[in-house]
């Protein structure tokens, strides 16, 4: 949170060529957002996709807040 008690939060999603055994949990938001990638449905078993949560500060860096990794 910032100095004044309130979060800018914001998501950055990836999806990664490959699986990882990393799972991490973070508060609940909820973004009411839609999002597609193309992807062939056959390479879907073969990727994994990151959802990471930041908070956006203006003048120094964002801070982390958390992500989860769906295999």
């Amino acid at each position: 949170m910032d100095s004044n008690g309130l979060a800018d939060p914001y998501v950055k999603l990836h999806l990664l060529p490959g699986a990882s055994k990393v799972l991490r949990v973070f508060s609940i938001y909820l973004f009411k957002q839609e999002f597609f990638y193309d992807i062939k449905h056959s390479d879907l078993a073969k990727k994994s996709l990151d959802i990471s949560v930041w908070d956006y500060d203006i003048g120094k860096s964002n801070d982390y807040i958390g992500e989860c990794l769906y295999l």
